[in-house]
């Protein structure tokens, strides 16, 4: 967070210094900003309607200059063509104070099925266009957030057809507006890229982050160069005061760790409930709850495996809430262990974002097992957690980057060396040895820094 917020006010900074700088040179004579030249004499600037219609050229010299005492700046002539979206975004980036959210929980809908690209019902309506046919399926149940293989919602593919009708229908039933899709677009970059302003207002108008970056580090405003309606709409869109979000809890899968015969017993008289107490949580995908019976008896390799699952984390009073109640808010239970970003890795998963390692290569240069922080990992151990983080294991040393290589993974902040680099080589901080050069967008990590970004849920410098 404090990353994000720092980038937001270094760009506060740059915007607001290319405004100030335009407004201490707009015309002397009526403040215009078009078509803007400079007087020889005293430098002040003025603006050719004014000097063609034989005005006193200069009024804060109270001289009277013609068309041929003047020159024309071409630098300047860029910052003119975009002052007033510079002036937007300075106000929105200043100004602008984020809606409140109020978040829902309903159970998982059992009609979300999928044929081979992962995409639903709902998907293939959107697409389509078939305004009755999607709102009779969100009327049946349907998860509105589901994803298809490639990340998109089905916000995303109403954003592509262009159906501002289904668009606002499905935030109306609590549709993510900034869930990232293929190359991390959200619908709003999509919307951007339509050059569709109605689009883009609404998505603004229920919350859509201005600030996300797609894979090339590129955001919503980014993408609008010299294309000040854009702006307006992405910059001057008022924004509702709250936002609603409706966060689908799935079927619950349960693996247990070191709870009670009593407590086992309460969780076999809930219906649909899949129990797991004897498997390896490094080897059982797709874990829904981690339930903690002793806080200070637990397997830390079954914590971070449940991290980088989206796994929620939680106590034994989740148990009683379960066998009393139809809907539970699992946030209420998560248990508590401040070495362990434990909610904000859960709400990442909620909030359909990427996992923390996706889009990022590891080529392991030990093989040996090693003690960090009192545990001991396996080479297989750590191969594993970067795998269930998302991350992709390389066989080879990487020689080589293709332009393409080359990108943002998601959890990197923007601010920090490691924005653009996409592979890791993971070496022993005991036996370190990694003194030949590396290629661009290539870095070298310790274990122990990967078992830290993993506790800690983020991509540290």
């Amino acid at each position: 967070m404090e990353s994000k917020t720092n980038n937001t006010w270094n760009i506060i900074t740059t915007v607001a210094q290319e405004v100030n700088k335009v407004r201490n040179e707009l015309c002397a004579n009526c403040d215009s900003l078009q078509d803007i030249r400079y007087f020889k004499e005293c430098g002040h600037a003025g603006c050719m309607k004014c000097l063609n219609d034989n005005v006193i050229g200069c009024l804060q010299c109270k001289k009277s200059l013609q068309v041929n005492d003047v020159y024309n700046y071409d630098d300047f002539s860029e910052i003119i063509a975009n002052v007033e979206a510079l002036d937007n975004i300075n106000n929105y980036l200043k100004g602008h104070k984020p809606p409140k959210v109020i978040t829902f929980f309903s159970p998982e809908s059992t009609i979300n099925k999928r044929d081979h690209k992962g995409e639903t019902r709902l998907h293939k309506d959107c697409r389509e266009g078939k305004l009755d046919k999607v709102e009779t399926l969100l009327k049946t149940g349907v998860d509105v957030n589901t994803q298809d293989f490639a990340g998109w919602t089905a916000l995303h593919e109403a954003v592509t057809a262009q159906k501002i009708d289904i668009v606002q229908l499905l935030l109306d039933y609590g549709a993510f507006v900034s869930v990232p899709g293929l190359n991390y677009d959200t619908p709003l970059h999509i919307a951007v890229q339509k050059q569709n302003i109605p689009l883009i207002k609404l998505l603004v108008e229920y919350g859509a982050d201005l600030m996300a970056f797609d894979k090339d580090g590129k955001t919503p405003i980014d993408l609008c160069v010299r294309l000040d309606d854009l702006k307006a709409a992405l910059c001057l869109t008022p924004r509702r005061p709250v936002i609603y979000k409706i966060y689908t809890i799935p079927l619950p899968k349960v693996f247990c760790m070191n709870v009670t015969e009593e407590d086992l017993h309460k969780l076999s008289t809930v219906s649909g409930l899949t129990t797991s107490t004897e498997h390896s949580l490094l080897n059982v995908g797709d874990v829904t709850y981690l339930i903690i019976g002793d806080n200070n008896k637990f397997n830390i390799k079954h914590i971070q495996a449940g991290i980088l699952q989206g796994t929620c984390v939680v106590n034994r009073t989740w148990i009683d809430d379960m066998t009393k109640k139809s809907v539970v808010n699992p946030i209420e239970h998560i248990a508590t262990l401040p070495q362990y970003a434990l909610h904000k890795a859960f709400l990442n998963a909620l909030d359909k974002l990427p996992k923390l390692f996706d889009g990022m290569r590891f080529y392991f240069c030990h093989t040996h097992t090693q003690s960090i922080d009192g545990c001991k990992y396996t080479i297989e151990d750590l191969k594993t957690l970067v795998n269930l983080g998302g991350g992709k294991i390389l066989a080879r040393r990487p020689h080589r980057l293709q332009e393409q290589d080359v990108y943002y993974p998601y959890h990197s902040s923007k601010n920090i060396n490691l924005a653009t680099v996409t592979y890791y080589l993971i070496y022993d901080e005991q036996r370190p040895n990694h003194t030949e050069h590396i290629l661009t967008g290539t870095t070298y990590k310790s274990s122990k820094w990967l078992i830290n970004c993993i506790n800690n849920f983020c991509i540290i410098d």
